[in-house]
């Protein structure tokens, strides 16, 4: 029982460094030791764990190619506790009946096309849904704040998940890239939808429903 507890032990930690190297390299997190503006504020902050089955390219003695193996995530969250109301923390979200409409439009257009259309292997209408990897690591902090992880003193640069603004500030954030990048247009009655020109989508904080492959593709190309 002790062994086991021991390499339980070993195995968090390992997944806690791993962790905390992924936000140094980001610019989540920096030493203090090598911060100069000003601290300021509290955030709670833990680690949540979990297992995920990754692909593993083997190259030792006992195995060779790529193969599937379980490996404990660490993920660096906020906790923050809703103690009192906030109405800086209020961000748009999409309600069942909203989540329809961008399906409806869908399948309106799919109708409109030619048989012969829909026998081509990409065809430019679709349905499309898009998550947005890290989407809150990518806002600057509104306060810095100095925790202490395993012992070394770091200072947290950009928004956590869990962060209770975090919804609102990543709204403001993609909104505002959008906007000005792609030309999109909100809708004044229901500010999770958003078109332009060449396409139309629904956000739900970091999640994405669109169509029309084109667009995207023209952007992806533009942007590289």
């Amino acid at each position: 029982m002790l062994f086991q507890d021991n390499l339980n032990l070993g195995l968090t930690q390992l997944a806690d460094e791993v962790e905390i190297q992924r936000l140094l390299g980001m610019g989540v997190l920096q030493k203090s030791c090598d911060f100069k503006g000003e601290i300021s504020g509290t955030l709670t902050t833990r680690f949540v764990y979990d297992w995920r089955l990754k692909t593993y390219d083997g190259d030792n003695s006992l195995w060779k190619g790529e193969t599937k193996r379980w490996m404990q995530r660490s993920s660096y969250v906020a906790r923050e506790f809703a103690n009192d109301k906030r109405d800086d923390v209020y961000s748009p979200a999409t309600g069942c009946h909203t989540s329809n409409l961008v399906p409806i439009v869908f399948l309106q257009m799919l109708k409109q096309l030619e048989l012969s259309e829909l026998d081509k292997e990409n065809y430019d209408v679709v349905l499309a849904a898009l998550d947005i990897k890290d989407a809150f690591l990518q806002l600057p902090q509104q306060h810095v704040v100095s925790v202490n992880l395993h012992g070394t003193e770091y200072v947290v640069l950009r928004n956590l998940p869990a962060q209770r603004l975090g919804a609102k500030a990543w709204y403001w954030y993609f909104r505002e890239y959008v906007t000005s990048s792609m030309n999109f247009e909100w809708c004044s009655v229901q500010p999770c939808l958003a078109k332009c020109e060449g396409n139309v989508f629904m956000v739900h904080v970091d999640d994405l429903l669109f169509g029309l492959r084109s667009f995207f593709q023209q952007c992806n190309k533009s942007s590289v």
